[in-house]
């Protein structure tokens, strides 16, 4: 049975979004095991200092993975 929001704890809105964020959202949503609602909640609520941790660990990851092709084609 799908859990019923409670009023007292969340006001419904709406917002427009660019194509490509709506779908960025559901695919980190997916991937976070999520509904959208609550990655949205999630990347709100996260401190900033948290999000840039995160932005450097991708970055780390992008990097050794360029360094890897870079190695494997040259």
């Amino acid at each position: 049975m799908p859990r019923k929001p409670r009023p007292e704890l969340h006001t419904k809105t709406s917002i427009r979004l660019p194509p490509a964020l709506k779908e960025a959202i559901h695919n980190a949503a997916a991937h976070n095991g999520r509904s959208a609602n609550d990655e949205m909640l999630a990347r709100l609520a996260a401190p900033d200092d948290e999000r840039l941790n995160a932005i450097e660990r991708e970055l780390h990851e992008m990097k050794g993975m360029l360094r890897k092709i870079l190695d494997a084609t040259g």
